[in-house]
Protein backbone atom coordinates (compact mmCIF):
# COMPACT_ATOMS: atom_id res chain seq x y z
CA UNK A 1 0.00 0.00 0.00
CA UNK A 2 1.56 3.59 -0.92
CA UNK A 3 0.01 6.56 1.27
CA UNK A 4 -2.07 9.17 -0.11
CA UNK A 5 -1.71 12.85 1.19
CA UNK A 6 -3.20 16.10 0.49
CA UNK A 7 -1.26 18.36 -1.03
CA UNK A 8 -1.75 20.77 1.48
CA UNK A 9 0.33 17.69 4.36
CA UNK A 10 3.16 17.79 1.54
CA UNK A 11 3.75 21.09 1.34
CA UNK A 12 3.46 20.74 5.53
CA UNK A 13 6.37 18.41 4.85
CA UNK A 14 8.36 20.27 2.41
CA UNK A 15 8.60 23.63 4.76
CA UNK A 16 9.52 21.07 7.70
CA UNK A 17 12.23 20.31 5.86
CA UNK A 18 13.44 24.02 4.55
CA UNK A 19 12.61 24.93 7.96
CA UNK A 20 13.50 23.00 10.60
CA UNK A 21 15.84 20.56 9.17
CA UNK A 22 17.70 22.55 7.39
CA UNK A 23 17.95 21.21 3.47
CA UNK A 24 18.03 24.43 1.47
CA UNK A 25 15.14 24.57 -0.75
CA UNK A 26 17.84 24.69 -4.24
CA UNK A 27 18.62 21.01 -3.25
CA UNK A 28 15.26 19.98 -2.97
CA UNK A 29 14.55 21.35 -6.17
CA UNK A 30 17.62 19.63 -7.69
CA UNK A 31 16.53 16.67 -6.43
CA UNK A 32 13.13 17.04 -7.88
CA UNK A 33 14.55 17.21 -11.22
CA UNK A 34 16.93 14.79 -11.44
CA UNK A 35 13.65 12.21 -10.35
CA UNK A 36 11.60 13.86 -12.69
CA UNK A 37 14.25 13.08 -15.92
CA UNK A 38 14.85 9.53 -14.41
CA UNK A 39 11.64 8.75 -16.04
CA UNK A 40 11.72 10.10 -19.37
CA UNK A 41 12.42 8.14 -22.69
CA UNK A 42 12.59 10.63 -25.47
CA UNK A 43 15.30 11.22 -27.81
CA UNK A 44 17.81 13.74 -27.47
CA UNK A 45 17.10 15.32 -30.51
CA UNK A 46 13.21 15.65 -29.30
CA UNK A 47 11.67 18.80 -29.53
CA UNK A 48 11.20 19.76 -25.27
CA UNK A 49 9.33 22.89 -24.49
CA UNK A 50 8.59 23.25 -20.63
CA UNK A 51 6.25 25.47 -19.22
CA UNK A 52 7.20 27.30 -16.31
CA UNK A 53 5.51 29.19 -13.49
CA UNK A 54 6.24 31.74 -11.08
CA UNK A 55 6.76 29.77 -8.25
CA UNK A 56 8.86 26.43 -6.97
CA UNK A 57 6.93 24.56 -9.88
CA UNK A 58 8.46 26.86 -12.22
CA UNK A 59 12.03 26.68 -10.33
CA UNK A 60 11.54 22.60 -10.97
CA UNK A 61 10.71 23.50 -14.46
CA UNK A 62 14.04 25.54 -14.91
CA UNK A 63 16.07 22.80 -13.20
CA UNK A 64 14.96 20.43 -15.43
CA UNK A 65 15.62 22.40 -18.46
CA UNK A 66 19.05 22.82 -17.17
CA UNK A 67 19.61 19.01 -16.33
CA UNK A 68 18.20 18.49 -20.04
CA UNK A 69 20.76 20.52 -21.67
CA UNK A 70 23.71 19.46 -19.85
CA UNK A 71 22.93 15.96 -20.34
CA UNK A 72 22.90 16.30 -24.40
CA UNK A 73 19.21 17.01 -24.84
CA UNK A 74 19.31 19.31 -28.14
CA UNK A 75 16.64 21.32 -28.65
CA UNK A 76 14.98 22.67 -25.09
CA UNK A 77 12.95 25.58 -24.63
CA UNK A 78 12.45 26.75 -20.74
CA UNK A 79 8.83 29.11 -21.54
CA UNK A 80 8.95 32.12 -19.46
CA UNK A 81 5.11 32.56 -18.49
CA UNK A 82 5.57 35.56 -15.94
CA UNK A 83 7.78 38.54 -16.07
CA UNK A 84 8.02 38.63 -12.16
CA UNK A 85 9.13 35.47 -10.90
CA UNK A 86 10.05 33.77 -7.21
CA UNK A 87 13.47 34.39 -5.41
CA UNK A 88 13.93 30.53 -5.97
CA UNK A 89 12.17 30.07 -9.46
CA UNK A 90 14.12 33.54 -10.36
CA UNK A 91 17.80 32.14 -9.55
CA UNK A 92 16.86 28.23 -11.20
CA UNK A 93 15.99 30.58 -14.14
CA UNK A 94 19.58 32.22 -14.16
CA UNK A 95 21.02 29.40 -13.42
CA UNK A 96 19.52 27.54 -16.38
CA UNK A 97 20.57 30.46 -18.70
CA UNK A 98 24.05 30.40 -17.75
CA UNK A 99 24.03 26.49 -18.99
CA UNK A 100 23.49 27.65 -22.34
CA UNK A 101 19.16 26.51 -22.15
CA UNK A 102 17.01 28.97 -24.24
CA UNK A 103 14.66 30.57 -22.75
CA UNK A 104 11.27 32.41 -25.01
CA UNK A 105 8.39 33.83 -24.02
CA UNK A 106 5.00 32.16 -24.47
CA UNK A 107 4.71 33.83 -28.19
CA UNK A 108 7.04 31.60 -29.13
CA UNK A 109 5.35 28.41 -28.00
CA UNK A 110 5.52 25.63 -31.21
CA UNK A 111 1.68 24.12 -30.74
CA UNK A 112 1.30 20.44 -31.41
CA UNK A 113 4.91 19.63 -31.48
CA UNK A 114 7.21 17.08 -29.08
CA UNK A 115 7.30 16.84 -25.54
CA UNK A 116 5.43 19.39 -23.18
CA UNK A 117 6.58 19.80 -19.49
CA UNK A 118 4.04 21.18 -17.28
CA UNK A 119 5.80 23.31 -14.75
CA UNK A 120 3.51 25.87 -14.53
CA UNK A 121 1.18 25.40 -11.22
CA UNK A 122 2.23 22.99 -8.09
CA UNK A 123 0.78 21.74 -4.95
CA UNK A 124 1.34 25.69 -3.61
CA UNK A 125 -1.75 26.50 -6.04
CA UNK A 126 -4.82 28.17 -4.75
CA UNK A 127 -7.66 29.45 -6.68
CA UNK A 128 -8.37 31.35 -8.53
CA UNK A 129 -6.48 31.09 -11.46
CA UNK A 130 -4.55 34.14 -13.24
CA UNK A 131 -5.73 35.06 -16.94
CA UNK A 132 -2.11 34.21 -18.02
CA UNK A 133 -2.81 30.65 -16.08
CA UNK A 134 -5.95 29.86 -17.93
CA UNK A 135 -4.38 31.07 -21.21
CA UNK A 136 -1.54 28.92 -20.96
CA UNK A 137 -3.70 25.92 -20.24
CA UNK A 138 -6.17 26.62 -22.88
CA UNK A 139 -3.44 26.58 -24.87
CA UNK A 140 -1.89 23.08 -23.96
CA UNK A 141 -5.15 21.55 -24.80
CA UNK A 142 -5.36 19.04 -26.87
CA UNK A 143 -1.35 18.71 -27.36
CA UNK A 144 -0.78 14.98 -27.18
CA UNK A 145 2.40 14.46 -24.96
CA UNK A 146 2.25 16.67 -21.92
CA UNK A 147 4.07 15.34 -18.77
CA UNK A 148 2.95 17.49 -15.97
CA UNK A 149 5.62 18.12 -12.88
CA UNK A 150 3.95 17.66 -9.44
CA UNK A 151 0.37 17.92 -10.37
CA UNK A 152 -1.21 18.93 -13.71
CA UNK A 153 -1.22 22.72 -13.56
CA UNK A 154 -5.01 24.15 -11.93
CA UNK A 155 -5.84 20.86 -9.90
CA UNK A 156 -5.30 21.22 -6.12
CA UNK A 157 -6.89 19.89 -2.92
CA UNK A 158 -9.36 23.14 -3.57
CA UNK A 159 -10.51 23.21 -6.92
CA UNK A 160 -13.97 21.86 -8.35
CA UNK A 161 -13.31 18.40 -9.34
CA UNK A 162 -14.02 19.47 -13.13
CA UNK A 163 -12.49 22.48 -12.74
CA UNK A 164 -9.93 23.85 -15.58
CA UNK A 165 -6.35 22.05 -15.39
CA UNK A 166 -4.13 20.81 -18.03
CA UNK A 167 -4.82 17.26 -19.45
CA UNK A 168 -1.41 14.81 -18.60
CA UNK A 169 -0.80 11.79 -20.67
CA UNK A 170 1.64 11.44 -17.47
CA UNK A 171 2.13 13.34 -13.71
CA UNK A 172 5.44 12.72 -11.69
CA UNK A 173 4.51 13.72 -8.38
CA UNK A 174 6.85 14.46 -5.42
CA UNK A 175 6.80 13.26 -1.69
CA UNK A 176 3.64 10.89 -2.04
CA UNK A 177 0.62 10.24 -4.03
CA UNK A 178 -1.47 13.22 -3.53
CA UNK A 179 -5.35 12.18 -3.06
CA UNK A 180 -6.54 15.23 -5.67
CA UNK A 181 -4.71 13.18 -8.26
CA UNK A 182 -6.76 10.23 -7.46
CA UNK A 183 -10.27 12.23 -7.59
CA UNK A 184 -12.95 11.39 -10.41
CA UNK A 185 -12.79 13.39 -12.97
CA UNK A 186 -9.51 14.81 -12.49
CA UNK A 187 -7.90 11.96 -12.38
CA UNK A 188 -8.50 11.48 -16.08
CA UNK A 189 -6.71 14.26 -16.41
CA UNK A 190 -3.69 12.88 -14.62
CA UNK A 191 -2.44 10.04 -16.67
CA UNK A 192 -3.87 8.45 -19.70
CA UNK A 193 -3.68 5.32 -18.02
CA UNK A 194 -0.84 4.50 -15.85
CA UNK A 195 -0.55 5.02 -12.22
CA UNK A 196 1.51 8.37 -11.67
CA UNK A 197 5.09 8.10 -10.50
CA UNK A 198 5.85 9.01 -6.94
CA UNK A 199 9.58 10.58 -6.43
CA UNK A 200 11.13 11.40 -3.35
CA UNK A 201 12.81 14.76 -4.10
CA UNK A 202 14.62 14.37 -0.06
CA UNK A 203 11.80 14.80 2.22
CA UNK A 204 13.09 12.26 5.50
CA UNK A 205 10.39 8.72 5.04
CA UNK A 206 9.39 9.40 8.66
CA UNK A 207 7.27 12.56 7.81
CA UNK A 208 5.51 10.79 4.97
CA UNK A 209 4.83 8.19 7.52
CA UNK A 210 3.68 10.03 10.21
CA UNK A 211 2.03 12.35 8.32
CA UNK A 212 -1.95 12.59 9.53
CA UNK A 213 -4.69 10.23 7.39
CA UNK A 214 -5.69 7.00 6.59
CA UNK A 215 -5.81 6.76 3.04
CA UNK A 216 -3.76 4.43 0.82
CA UNK A 217 -3.69 3.28 -2.56
CA UNK A 218 -4.14 -0.25 -3.04
CA UNK A 219 -2.50 -2.83 -5.67
CA UNK A 220 -3.20 -6.51 -6.30
CA UNK A 221 -0.66 -7.48 -3.45
CA UNK A 222 -2.71 -6.14 -1.19
CA UNK A 223 -5.50 -8.22 -1.56
CA UNK A 224 -5.46 -10.18 1.85
CA UNK A 225 -7.81 -13.67 0.67
CA UNK A 226 -6.97 -16.96 1.91
CA UNK A 227 -6.30 -19.91 0.93
CA UNK A 228 -8.99 -22.35 0.04
CA UNK A 229 -9.69 -24.68 2.81
CA UNK A 230 -9.52 -27.97 0.77
CA UNK A 231 -11.91 -29.52 3.51
CA UNK A 232 -14.78 -27.26 3.02
CA UNK A 233 -17.81 -27.70 0.89
CA UNK A 234 -20.76 -25.69 -0.34
CA UNK A 235 -22.81 -25.53 3.40
CA UNK A 236 -19.20 -23.88 4.54
CA UNK A 237 -18.89 -21.58 2.24
CA UNK A 238 -22.02 -18.86 2.87
CA UNK A 239 -25.28 -18.84 1.55
CA UNK A 240 -26.19 -15.76 -0.71
CA UNK A 241 -29.36 -14.28 -1.82
CA UNK A 242 -29.80 -11.85 -4.53
CA UNK A 243 -32.98 -9.90 -5.00
CA UNK A 244 -33.93 -10.67 -8.92
CA UNK A 245 -34.89 -7.14 -10.74
CA UNK A 246 -37.66 -5.86 -12.97
CA UNK A 247 -38.25 -8.19 -15.84
CA UNK A 248 -36.54 -5.51 -17.94
CA UNK A 249 -33.49 -6.40 -16.17
CA UNK A 250 -33.52 -9.70 -14.92
CA UNK A 251 -29.84 -10.49 -16.13
CA UNK A 252 -28.59 -8.53 -13.20
CA UNK A 253 -29.30 -10.38 -10.78
CA UNK A 254 -28.16 -13.45 -12.52
CA UNK A 255 -24.92 -11.67 -13.37
CA UNK A 256 -24.62 -11.02 -9.41
CA UNK A 257 -25.37 -14.76 -8.82
CA UNK A 258 -22.86 -16.42 -11.26
CA UNK A 259 -20.03 -13.89 -10.04
CA UNK A 260 -20.63 -14.64 -6.23
CA UNK A 261 -20.55 -18.55 -6.92
CA UNK A 262 -17.24 -18.41 -8.88
CA UNK A 263 -15.75 -15.81 -5.55
CA UNK A 264 -16.92 -19.18 -3.94
CA UNK A 265 -19.92 -18.86 -2.22
CA UNK A 266 -21.02 -22.01 -1.20
CA UNK A 267 -24.67 -21.69 -2.10
CA UNK A 268 -26.80 -18.94 -4.35
CA UNK A 269 -30.65 -18.06 -4.38
CA UNK A 270 -32.04 -15.63 -6.67
CA UNK A 271 -35.39 -14.26 -4.47
CA UNK A 272 -37.99 -13.45 -7.12
CA UNK A 273 -41.21 -11.10 -7.33
CA UNK A 274 -44.55 -12.60 -7.90
CA UNK A 275 -44.60 -11.39 -10.93
CA UNK A 276 -40.99 -12.38 -12.15
CA UNK A 277 -40.35 -15.11 -14.75
CA UNK A 278 -38.63 -18.35 -13.90
CA UNK A 279 -35.41 -18.80 -15.25
CA UNK A 280 -34.34 -22.42 -15.97
CA UNK A 281 -31.09 -21.74 -18.02
CA UNK A 282 -28.33 -21.78 -14.82
CA UNK A 283 -29.39 -24.51 -12.81
CA UNK A 284 -26.38 -23.62 -10.47
CA UNK A 285 -28.61 -21.02 -8.87
CA UNK A 286 -31.59 -21.71 -7.12
CA UNK A 287 -35.17 -20.06 -6.95
CA UNK A 288 -37.12 -18.28 -4.26
CA UNK A 289 -39.47 -15.94 -3.19
CA UNK A 290 -39.06 -12.14 -1.74
CA UNK A 291 -41.17 -13.37 1.01
CA UNK A 292 -38.81 -16.02 1.80
CA UNK A 293 -37.15 -15.67 5.54
CA UNK A 294 -33.33 -13.32 5.15
CA UNK A 295 -32.43 -14.84 8.31
CA UNK A 296 -31.66 -18.13 6.38
CA UNK A 297 -29.33 -16.57 4.22
CA UNK A 298 -25.63 -15.31 5.07
CA UNK A 299 -25.55 -12.36 2.51
CA UNK A 300 -28.09 -10.73 1.24
CA UNK A 301 -27.36 -8.51 -2.52
CA UNK A 302 -30.10 -5.89 -2.92
CA UNK A 303 -30.75 -3.28 -6.06
CA UNK A 304 -29.63 -5.11 -9.07
CA UNK A 305 -32.54 -4.42 -12.00
CA UNK A 306 -34.61 -2.65 -9.22
CA UNK A 307 -36.99 -0.68 -10.65
CA UNK A 308 -37.09 2.50 -8.73
CA UNK A 309 -40.61 3.45 -10.16
CA UNK A 310 -42.09 0.71 -8.44
CA UNK A 311 -43.85 1.80 -5.57
CA UNK A 312 -43.04 -1.23 -3.34
CA UNK A 313 -39.12 -0.43 -3.80
CA UNK A 314 -38.37 1.56 -0.86
CA UNK A 315 -40.19 -1.02 1.38
CA UNK A 316 -38.02 -3.83 -0.40
CA UNK A 317 -35.02 -1.96 0.45
CA UNK A 318 -36.17 -0.81 4.55
CA UNK A 319 -36.85 -4.55 4.76
CA UNK A 320 -33.64 -5.54 3.67
CA UNK A 321 -31.94 -3.43 6.77
CA UNK A 322 -34.26 -4.04 8.94
CA UNK A 323 -33.31 -8.01 8.85
CA UNK A 324 -30.00 -6.64 10.00
CA UNK A 325 -27.70 -9.54 7.62
CA UNK A 326 -24.80 -8.55 6.09
CA UNK A 327 -25.58 -6.97 2.74
CA UNK A 328 -24.45 -5.05 -0.41
CA UNK A 329 -26.97 -2.23 -1.48
CA UNK A 330 -26.59 -1.61 -5.57
CA UNK A 331 -27.95 0.27 -8.66
CA UNK A 332 -31.55 0.52 -7.87
CA UNK A 333 -31.06 0.30 -4.21
CA UNK A 334 -29.29 3.21 -4.06
CA UNK A 335 -31.61 5.56 -6.11
CA UNK A 336 -34.55 5.34 -3.21
CA UNK A 337 -32.15 5.92 0.23
CA UNK A 338 -33.97 8.98 0.41
CA UNK A 339 -37.16 7.38 1.60
CA UNK A 340 -35.58 4.89 3.94
CA UNK A 341 -35.29 5.15 7.68
CA UNK A 342 -32.07 3.37 8.11
CA UNK A 343 -32.75 1.17 11.31
CA UNK A 344 -30.13 0.30 13.75
CA UNK A 345 -27.81 -2.15 12.17
CA UNK A 346 -25.00 -4.42 13.51
CA UNK A 347 -24.30 -6.89 10.45
CA UNK A 348 -21.68 -5.66 7.98
CA UNK A 349 -23.19 -3.03 4.65
CA UNK A 350 -21.69 -2.08 1.87
CA UNK A 351 -22.64 0.44 -0.85
CA UNK A 352 -21.56 -0.02 -4.33
CA UNK A 353 -22.52 3.36 -6.88
CA UNK A 354 -21.65 4.50 -9.63
CA UNK A 355 -21.31 8.35 -10.03
CA UNK A 356 -24.20 8.80 -10.95
CA UNK A 357 -25.40 7.03 -8.02
CA UNK A 358 -23.29 8.35 -5.61
CA UNK A 359 -25.47 11.59 -6.10
CA UNK A 360 -28.17 9.84 -4.49
CA UNK A 361 -25.93 8.40 -1.72
CA UNK A 362 -23.90 11.89 -1.32
CA UNK A 363 -27.22 13.74 -1.41
CA UNK A 364 -25.04 16.29 -3.91
CA UNK A 365 -26.99 17.45 -7.15
CA UNK A 366 -23.45 17.61 -9.11
CA UNK A 367 -20.61 16.55 -7.31
CA UNK A 368 -18.39 18.29 -10.30
CA UNK A 369 -18.87 21.38 -8.18
CA UNK A 370 -16.73 19.26 -5.03
CA UNK A 371 -13.24 19.98 -4.09
CA UNK A 372 -10.74 16.79 -3.28
CA UNK A 373 -11.69 18.11 0.43
CA UNK A 374 -14.44 18.37 0.32
CA UNK A 375 -15.54 15.28 -2.07
CA UNK A 376 -13.43 13.07 0.45
CA UNK A 377 -15.45 14.84 3.87
CA UNK A 378 -18.39 14.42 2.16
CA UNK A 379 -17.96 10.14 1.63
CA UNK A 380 -16.59 9.88 4.94
CA UNK A 381 -19.38 11.57 6.78
CA UNK A 382 -22.28 9.90 4.70
CA UNK A 383 -20.54 5.98 5.54
CA UNK A 384 -20.32 7.34 9.06
CA UNK A 385 -23.67 8.25 9.25
CA UNK A 386 -24.70 5.02 6.98
CA UNK A 387 -22.53 2.85 8.76
CA UNK A 388 -21.45 1.53 5.58
CA UNK A 389 -18.58 0.92 3.85
CA UNK A 390 -19.18 3.07 0.25
CA UNK A 391 -17.30 1.65 -2.95
CA UNK A 392 -17.70 4.78 -4.86
CA UNK A 393 -16.84 3.53 -8.33
CA UNK A 394 -15.17 5.50 -11.34
CA UNK A 395 -12.23 5.47 -13.13
CA UNK A 396 -9.92 5.49 -9.86
CA UNK A 397 -12.40 3.45 -7.03
CA UNK A 398 -12.66 4.86 -3.70
CA UNK A 399 -13.48 2.02 -0.83
CA UNK A 400 -14.21 4.60 2.64
CA UNK A 401 -15.17 2.81 5.89
CA UNK A 402 -17.55 4.53 8.50
CA UNK A 403 -14.22 5.20 10.65
CA UNK A 404 -13.32 7.28 8.24
CA UNK A 405 -10.69 4.46 6.52
CA UNK A 406 -9.50 5.07 2.88
CA UNK A 407 -8.25 2.84 0.01
CA UNK A 408 -8.18 3.39 -3.42
CA UNK A 409 -7.45 1.37 -6.53
CA UNK A 410 -5.88 3.33 -9.49
CA UNK A 411 -7.85 1.11 -12.21
CA UNK A 412 -8.22 2.93 -15.87
CA UNK A 413 -9.76 -0.21 -17.24
CA UNK A 414 -12.65 1.11 -19.63
CA UNK A 415 -14.27 -1.71 -20.28
CA UNK A 416 -15.12 -2.40 -16.52
CA UNK A 417 -17.58 0.36 -17.43
CA UNK A 418 -19.34 -2.33 -19.30
CA UNK A 419 -23.43 -3.04 -18.95
CA UNK A 420 -23.71 -5.72 -15.91
CA UNK A 421 -19.73 -4.88 -14.36
CA UNK A 422 -21.35 -3.52 -11.53
CA UNK A 423 -23.61 -6.18 -11.08
CA UNK A 424 -20.71 -8.33 -10.76
CA UNK A 425 -18.95 -6.48 -8.60
CA UNK A 426 -21.52 -6.62 -6.34
CA UNK A 427 -21.90 -10.69 -6.29
CA UNK A 428 -18.15 -10.78 -5.74
CA UNK A 429 -18.72 -8.95 -2.23
CA UNK A 430 -21.82 -10.43 -1.11
CA UNK A 431 -19.69 -14.15 -1.40
CA UNK A 432 -16.62 -12.43 0.74
CA UNK A 433 -19.61 -11.48 3.18
CA UNK A 434 -20.86 -14.30 3.50
CA UNK A 435 -17.62 -16.48 3.80
CA UNK A 436 -17.43 -13.72 6.80
CA UNK A 437 -15.20 -10.96 6.18
CA UNK A 438 -15.82 -7.40 7.28
CA UNK A 439 -17.28 -4.75 4.97
CA UNK A 440 -14.21 -3.15 4.63
CA UNK A 441 -12.14 -6.29 3.46
CA UNK A 442 -15.25 -7.76 1.36
CA UNK A 443 -15.06 -3.72 -0.42
CA UNK A 444 -11.21 -3.78 -0.73
CA UNK A 445 -10.81 -7.10 -2.14
CA UNK A 446 -13.88 -7.02 -4.53
CA UNK A 447 -12.72 -4.50 -5.91
CA UNK A 448 -8.97 -5.83 -6.48
CA UNK A 449 -10.97 -9.09 -7.72
CA UNK A 450 -13.38 -7.16 -10.06
CA UNK A 451 -10.38 -5.33 -11.16
CA UNK A 452 -7.97 -8.30 -11.96
CA UNK A 453 -10.78 -10.16 -13.52
CA UNK A 454 -10.91 -7.32 -15.91
CA UNK A 455 -7.72 -7.47 -16.90
CA UNK A 456 -7.34 -11.28 -17.81
CA UNK A 457 -11.31 -10.44 -19.69
CA UNK A 458 -9.39 -7.52 -21.61
CA UNK A 459 -6.14 -9.71 -22.16
CA UNK A 460 -8.56 -12.15 -23.58
CA UNK A 461 -11.44 -10.51 -25.99
CA UNK A 462 -10.34 -7.04 -25.23
CA UNK A 463 -13.64 -5.66 -25.40
CA UNK A 464 -15.90 -8.22 -23.15
CA UNK A 465 -19.26 -8.45 -21.74
CA UNK A 466 -20.08 -8.94 -18.63
CA UNK A 467 -20.85 -12.91 -18.70
CA UNK A 468 -17.14 -13.27 -19.72
CA UNK A 469 -15.94 -11.11 -16.84
CA UNK A 470 -17.94 -13.29 -14.11
CA UNK A 471 -16.12 -16.58 -15.87
CA UNK A 472 -12.91 -15.01 -15.03
CA UNK A 473 -13.77 -14.46 -11.10
CA UNK A 474 -13.11 -17.54 -10.29
CA UNK A 475 -9.18 -17.28 -11.65
CA UNK A 476 -8.99 -14.09 -9.64
CA UNK A 477 -9.72 -15.09 -6.51
CA UNK A 478 -7.32 -17.46 -7.39
CA UNK A 479 -4.89 -15.34 -8.38
CA UNK A 480 -5.07 -13.32 -5.40
CA UNK A 481 -5.72 -15.97 -3.08
CA UNK A 482 -2.18 -16.35 -0.42
CA UNK A 483 -1.29 -19.76 -1.97
CA UNK A 484 -0.94 -17.80 -5.24
CA UNK A 485 1.06 -14.81 -4.50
Amino acid sequence: MEKVLSCHDVAEIDRTVVTKIGVPEAVLIENAAREFIGILSVSKSSIIQIICGKGNNGADGYAIGRHLVNDGYSAVTCIQVSKELGAQCLFERNLAVSYGVRVVSIDDFIRGKGLVIDALYGTGFHPPMDEDGMAVIRMLSGHPNVISVDVPSGLSDQTPLDSLSVQARFTVTFGAMKSCLLSPYASRRVSDGTVPAVRNPGFPRKLIDDACGDFQLIEQEDASLETLDPTAYKNQRGHVAFFGGCESQCGAAILSGLSAFNARAGLVTILLSPNSRRFFDYPQLMMGKYSDDLSLFDAIGLGNGLDINDADAPSLVQRVLEADRPTVLDSGALRVLDQVKFPERTAPLVMTPHLGELKSVLQCDDLKLLSTVEYLALLRRKAAEYGAVIVAKSNVTWVVGPEGRVNALWGNLSQLGVAGSGDVLCGIIAAFLAQGMSAFDAAVNGVLVHFHAGKAAKAQNGWFDSLLLTSLVGKAVDDLSEDSR
